[in-house]
């Protein structure tokens, strides 16, 4: 309601339409902007912060249940191209963009399993590949046309003069009841061919199954000569005098076998 001598507020649009500065919910008291501006400041810095720490703890999890983890530039990958490669991996692996920052505080906080051996990997830009111990050789490999496809579109003749699309900034196995190791570039890409657990497992069964015979062979043989000293020590047992290494034939001196 607009009283006799009044003027009527303007709408948004008027206001902006003769210059005038918008009227917002911000509060107008003076000083009251800056308490506005820092209060918001403080809400930001504490989402920023809460992200942050998840996704430190997503890294540890990666780490804790990872056999491997490698770094990759990821300077010339497409969008497109990391969703086909996450496409591509074995379930069990996980491709994670994230800050050097943060992947070294995630790798201090997992230091007990020896994953800490990563910080020298922790430099430029990088993505990080985690991969569980039943795929190893699956997701290098998977990694490894990867990187074949990216090449591949670079014209032959510029291939020498261009950074590898996929280089990898290092990376770090754990395996059981051993420390973690660094991994170069050249000892990520030759766990391409190291063996499955399943393979693993077959080849331990393979040797348990051998061992039932061999051992047969060797009982099969033992009662033989228990049974003859046994029945040597029955026939001398009338003679009380008699030791036991006088029951057994001894071996004939040199001297005997001359004569």
């Amino acid at each position: 309601m607009v009283l006799s001598g009044q003027t009527a507020p303007l709408c948004r649009s008027c206001q902006a339409l003769q210059g005038r500065p918008l009227l917002t919910g911000r509060p107008s008291v003076p000083g009251s902007r800056a308490l506005y501006n820092r209060g918001q400041l403080q809400i930001q810095n504490a989402i920023s912060r809460a992200k942050k720490e998840a996704t430190v703890a997503k890294l540890v999890h990666h780490l804790e249940t990872s056999a491997l983890c490698f770094g990759v530039r990821y300077k010339y990958i497409g969008v497109k191209d990391v969703d086909s490669l996450r496409q591509a991996l074995p379930e069990g692996s996980a491709f994670v963009v994230c800050k050097n920052t943060l992947m070294r505080i995630a790798s201090d906080q997992a230091g007990a399993a020896g994953w800490d051996v990563l910080k020298p990997a922790t430099e430029g830009e990088n993505a990080w590949l985690f991969i569980d111990e039943d795929n190893v050789s699956k997701a290098v490999k998977a990694f490894l046309e990867f990187e074949k496809k990216l090449v591949e579109r670079i014209p032959k003749d510029q291939r020498s003069k261009r950074p590898p699309p996929t280089a990898v900034s290092g990376g770090a196995m754990i395996t059981a009841g051993e420390a973690g190791r660094f991994l170069d570039m050249a000892g990520v890409r030759a766990l391409k061919d190291a063996p499955t657990k399943t393979d693993l497992m077959l080849k331990l069964a393979i040797m348990i199954k051998k061992i039932p015979r061999s051992l047969a062979v060797s009982i099969k043989l033992v009662p033989t000569k228990l049974g003859w000293a046994i029945a040597a020590l029955a026939d001398g047992d009338e003679n009380k005098d008699l030791l036991v290494g006088d029951v057994f034939p001894k071996e004939k001196a040199a001297s005997e076998t001359a004569a």
